[in-house]
């Protein structure tokens, strides 16, 4: 595991973590949230740092009980790639956890995050004993593929006018709005992390995003941005180049 600093008293129990009513472990008796909390971890992850890096063997399931993360990988020349973004509640790492290998991608907290760590020993033994939850976790890994599929599409069938405005729905859709009518996206991001995101440079994203905000389309304040015609945003992803 990443080099991060340890606090057993964030969660005391998996029985009484409030976020639970949100998770798949939703599904889960009393009896066997004491088998997974029997050898629970809790850490805090402070902003930017990893949370687990490519080719660490993977220590159980994490789940993010509180902040932001981002999922990326990298190329062998270094170049990173943002593939997947994560909210409360989300598990990191679990197609590794599944297969028992070790960790393809880097998780990398966006804000200060803090993360429960479920031993895969109590896990496998929990999933072994409940077919719901069993499907539960068959249909987690099975959206998070067709997530990729469509994101693989986008990225490289799509120019990048309509790459930004996707990118801008998504961080809406996993994140939401500080305050609904205001539409500001309750998430704050570097342009070289957007960028990213939106497979792109950065001088590109800058160059796109100021167009957007020329147009009205949004409106940018260092790393805050805000939907102000949310109807041409949504006419941009149906663009054609």
């Amino acid at each position: 595991m990443a080099n991060i600093n340890c606090n057993n008293g964030i969660i005391s129990s998996c029985n009484d973590c409030l976020q639970r009513k949100y998770s798949p472990l939703n599904a889960l008796s009393k009896e066997e949230l004491n088998i997974l909390n029997s050898k629970r971890k809790s850490q805090h992850v402070k902003k930017g740092t990893p949370i687990f890096i490519s080719g660490e063997y993977t220590k159980g399931l994490i789940c993010l009980s509180t902040g932001k993360a981002k999922i990326s990988i990298e190329d062998k020349l270094g170049n990173s790639q943002i593939v997947s973004l994560k909210k409360e509640v989300d598990f990191l790492g679990l197609h590794e956890l599944m297969s028992d290998s070790k960790y393809r991608t880097n998780a990398t907290a966006i804000t200060d995050v803090s993360v429960c760590i479920i031993d895969k020993r109590e896990f496998y033994s929990v999933i072994k004993n409940n077919a719901d939850f069993s499907i539960k976790i068959i249909k987690i890994l099975s959206n998070e593929l067709g997530r990729i599929e469509r994101r693989t599409i986008k990225l490289t069938q799509k120019y990048m006018r309509v790459r930004l405005a996707e990118t801008i729905f998504e961080l809406t859709n996993i994140y939401g709005y500080v305050k609904k009518e205001e539409r500001l996206l309750n998430v704050e991001m570097k342009r070289k992390e957007l960028a990213k995101l939106s497979n792109m440079t950065t001088a590109n994203l800058i160059r796109t995003l100021s167009v957007f905000v020329k147009e009205g389309i949004v409106k940018t304040k260092r790393r805050k941005i805000w939907i102000k015609n949310i109807k041409a945003l949504k006419k941009v992803t149906q663009e054609v180049s």
